[in-house]
């Protein structure tokens, strides 16, 4: 039996008809951890579900993936003990047999977290990932390319360094990319892109962005538009090729009252929670443990109407579920969040 905690990691389909799937159940050493392959039948129309052979090192989580066709594919495992290393995996037979290619790589620590589309598969050579790290009180992002499938890493270079990415994203072509994130102080910092593979990466400051806004996905189109998803109910789409970035955004006035759920979830040890008031109101914004007792207390003040984003630093307690209670103006509202140290 496994805890009700299920958290799917990885969601990738290669062709029209095989997805891969990875996830875990329950938290901790205990971890249940799977790996699949979703096919389906092309004559009868039937799904199969089949297991991937184990990744080595002892059964890594799969955090993220990518595939260039159905038999090339690259992954990242990441263990749940001491030291949390993780480290990067490459396919040629679909999955029946995987390598590790971290070569000059060391990713450890349990700070360490990744992107959305963290690793990506550029062609039969070359490899593009990114992930950030929490060391000494602040956030601090690496990015890694290879033209060689993993046998040397060399690190990208920012003009400005970012603060925490969230997501990547490439052209087929590969030499156009874009990576966006998060910064608490510096709007600058949100949003990324390359011309060149991914070996020097310029920011790109978005229309009508303010600091504390989260940037949670995006996507580059077929034809190469540019779409961006942010906190605050913000949409941002470029009018123009990736080379050329025009964007343009969309942000909702509120109109109800509403708690968004935190991100990043789980997270270790800052995450941040957005709401919503359609009118000045009197907030308290509190956090509790699964006891019921008082953590921390995030707002307690009067706050215009619009959209919101609080940063919690849970670097003082311990490991667990822990629950986010909004009280404004009569509107009550409470959510879970995970703290994985």
């Amino acid at each position: 039996t496994y805890s009700p905690i299920l958290r799917r990691m990885l969601k990738e389909q290669v062709t029209e008809n095989v997805v891969y799937v990875s996830g875990t159940s329950k938290l901790g050493v205990s971890s249940y951890r799977w790996f699949k392959k979703i096919t389906r039948n092309t004559t009868t129309g039937i799904y199969t579900l089949s297991d991937i052979t184990t990744t080595p090192s002892n059964r890594p989580h799969v955090v993220g993936g990518d595939w260039l066709n159905y038999d090339i594919g690259v992954v990242i495992g990441k263990q749940n003990v001491e030291p949390y290393s993780a480290n990067i995996f490459r396919t040629t037979n679909g999955g029946s047999s995987w390598i590790n290619i971290s070569s000059s790589l060391s990713i450890n620590g349990p700070q360490v977290s990744f992107s959305d589309n963290a690793i990506q598969i550029i062609n039969e050579n070359r490899i593009v990932l990114a992930y950030y790290e929490y060391i000494n009180s602040t956030y601090e992002t690496r990015m890694y390319y290879s033209e060689n499938n993993g046998t040397l890493w060399t690190r990208g270079n920012f003009s400005v360094e970012p603060f925490a990415l969230t997501s990547l994203n490439f052209e087929p072509a590969g030499q156009n990319g874009i990576i966006c994130g998060y910064s608490p102080t510096d709007s600058s910092k949100l949003f990324y892109s390359t011309t060149d593979g991914g070996a020097n990466w310029s920011p790109y400051i978005l229309p009508e962005v303010s600091n504390g806004i989260t940037l949670y996905a995006n996507q580059i189109t077929p034809d190469g538009t540019i779409w961006i998803v942010g906190s605050n109910n913000s949409i941002w789409k470029s009018g123009e090729r990736e080379s050329n970035i025009e964007i343009e955004t969309k942000s909702e006035i509120p109109s109800e009252f509403t708690l968004s759920q935190n991100y990043p979830n789980p997270f270790n040890p800052i995450t941040n929670i957005s709401y919503s008031l359609p009118t000045h109101s009197n907030v308290k914004l509190t956090i509790y443990n699964i006891a019921g007792q008082v953590v921390d207390v995030l707002v307690d003040n009067e706050q215009s109407s619009g959209n919101h984003i609080i940063q919690w630093n849970a670097s003082d307690v311990v490991s667990g579920i822990y629950l986010y209670h909004i009280q404004a103006d009569g509107f009550n509202q409470v959510k879970k969040c995970i703290l994985l140290k």
